[in-house]
């Protein structure tokens, strides 16, 4: 058995390469999965550099979700991760952010039923729906650009 991080941390790992059988399976595994909302304790106080983006950020919390998003376009499947998040004071965190708390330490606990956060939802949803636009527009330019030079 080997040891595989994303990100590498130490020297002893493997990189852990999302296009490997390996993370092919899991990744297939995983989405097969129901999982249920959770509450994420980061602590960053275990990680071992800096993340500037995120240190304004210790002490609150909020909500973060993620999805997958594919596209087919000449020919071939996009895969995207879409991470969308806020505060528990509305503030929306930037993708770029919420994916960085993700590579934080933490713990994981389950959320009582009634302790699911409702409020927020509606906001996530809309940080989703934009980021796949975002996407979708960028996919669409690039292809105008590509169906250009073949003309």
């Amino acid at each position: 058995m080997s040891r595989h991080e994303l990100p590498r941390r130490t020297g002893e790992a493997h990189l852990y390469r999302l296009n490997h059988p390996l993370a092919e399976a899991l990744g297939a595994r995983a989405k097969g999965r129901d999982l249920p909302p959770a509450e994420i304790r980061f602590d960053y106080a275990k990680h071992p550099g800096k993340i500037s983006r995120v240190e304004p950020l210790i002490g609150r919390s909020g909500g973060l979700t993620l999805c997958t998003f594919s596209v087919e376009s000449l020919g071939q499947s996009e895969d995207h991760l879409i991470f969308a998040a806020a505060t528990d004071e509305g503030e929306p965190l930037d993708p770029e952010t919420a994916a960085r708390l993700m590579t934080l330490p933490g713990e994981v606990s389950r959320l009582a039923p009634d302790d699911e956060p409702d409020a927020r939802q509606g906001q996530l949803a809309v940080q989703i729906s934009e980021q796949r636009d975002t996407i979708e527009h960028g996919i669409s330019e690039r292809n105008a650009r590509i169906d250009g030079r073949h003309e």
